[in-house]
């Protein structure tokens, strides 16, 4: 028996012999930590946080959308599609239930599939909950950006000190409009991100200083566009939350050679 395995039961002993429950999901999945688990495959808005961990954030997370068309082709079943100029979504209202991204000892995992729209613009977000400019708060914004022709994916953190993890990674992100799976995993003891793209080799994302204390996020955390301004024009589904890392084997297990996997 492997000793933390939720492969072989929902109950098992520790390396103390004591007994340590774990929510699972289809497969035997552990689901600890799934905060928020958007299949993104309902007929209209909001779409449910269906996660039925022991922490999930329930309805609080529940994804409210606007100007999307809903039931497109996912990998699974459905889509959300975002179409570039209006479209726009937000995860519940509070800027508190997602700060274990960025606040001291912070732990977490990002996992989504995209498939971006031909008539997609070079720079637009995915997930953001920090302003860019004239903040003293914190948060988290993940997009796609253009650089030396080159399409990236650009991960930024303002952390609970004002210290950013702003990095422009150098995987150059495919350029077609087929699904994608894309995981990201933070925990401030390894000092530093990874970032996962078809479950394939990490790249490693170097954080410049670690966070201290605790802090809110500028704004609730929105998906598809920036301040506005910015939108982005693709289709989301499948898309988890979790504040712990997942593993590479169970990075694998969800992007399952193409197919994806079903909590």
């Amino acid at each position: 028996m492997i000793l933390g395995s939720s492969k072989a039961g929902v109950t098992l002993p520790n390396k103390n012999n004591t007994s340590v429950a774990f929510s699972t999901g289809n497969g035997g999945f552990d689901l600890t930590g799934l905060k928020t688990y958007n299949k993104c495959d309902v007929a209209d808005s909001p779409d449910e946080n269906v996660s039925t961990s022991d922490d999930t954030l329930g309805s609080a997370s529940d994804l409210t959308c606007n100007n999307t068309t809903f039931q497109q082709t996912g990998v699974l079943e459905y889509a959300i599609s975002f179409n570039g100029t209006s479209s726009e979504g937000i995860f519940g209202t509070s800027t508190t239930q997602f700060d274990f991204l960025y606040s001291t000892s912070y732990e977490f995992s990002i996992n989504f599939w995209y498939a971006k729209l031909a008539s997609a613009p070079n720079k637009a977000s995915v997930f953001m909950n920090m302003r860019t400019s004239g903040s003293t708060s914190s948060g988290i914004q993940i997009k796609f950006d253009d650089r030396d022709a080159v399409k990236v994916f650009e991960v930024s953190c303002k952390l609970c000190n004002s210290a950013y993890i702003d990095s422009i990674l150098s995987t150059a992100i495919p350029a077609d409009t087929s699904y994608h799976m894309i995981t990201i995993t933070g925990n401030n003891s390894d000092s530093g991100w990874k970032f996962y793209i078809d479950g394939g080799s990490a790249e490693t994302i170097n954080e410049a200083s670690s966070p201290s204390g605790s802090c809110n996020a500028d704004i609730a955390l929105e998906i598809a566009q920036e301040n506005s301004a910015e939108f982005w024009a693709g289709k989301l589904c499948e898309v988890s939350i979790w504040s712990r890392v997942l593993s590479t084997d169970e990075i694998s297990e969800l992007y399952n050679d193409g197919n994806g996997l079903a909590l």
